[in-house]
Formats: C-alpha cells, structure tokens, sequence
C-alpha cells in the first residue's frame, strides 16, 4: 500500500487504520520488525531506489 500510486499520499495513520490496526504504535512496531525500518524510512528509501518495486511481506 505505501508503494500504491492510489494510496502512496495517504496519511501512514489511515494506512495503518486500513489494514486493520487499531493504535499507529502497534502499526509502527509491527511494520518496523517485518522491514527493519519506519514506514516513513521505508517510503523515503523507495522514493529514491524505484527500481525496488515490491512491498516486503504483509504485516499482520
């Protein structure tokens, strides 16, 4: 979803409301153990490297 060119503007906070979490810290600290960085971290690094194209695995 953060890669989506539908949803990339989205506010992470509704994002993480989107996928079904209820507080952005639980967001956050899952999204942070699946990819090793911040969903902003995480956005900035795919803005500048757009030949990586995939999401990493879904966070649950």
């Amino acid at each position: 979803m953060l890669l989506d060119p539908e949803t990339s503007a989205m506010p992470i906070v509704e994002l993480a409301v989107e996928v079904g979490f209820k507080s952005n810290s639980s967001f956050y600290d899952a999204f942070k153990r699946a990819t090793n960085m911040t969903p902003i971290q995480f956005k900035l690094a795919m803005d500048r490297s757009p030949e990586l194209e995939h999401e990493p695995d879904e966070v649950c």
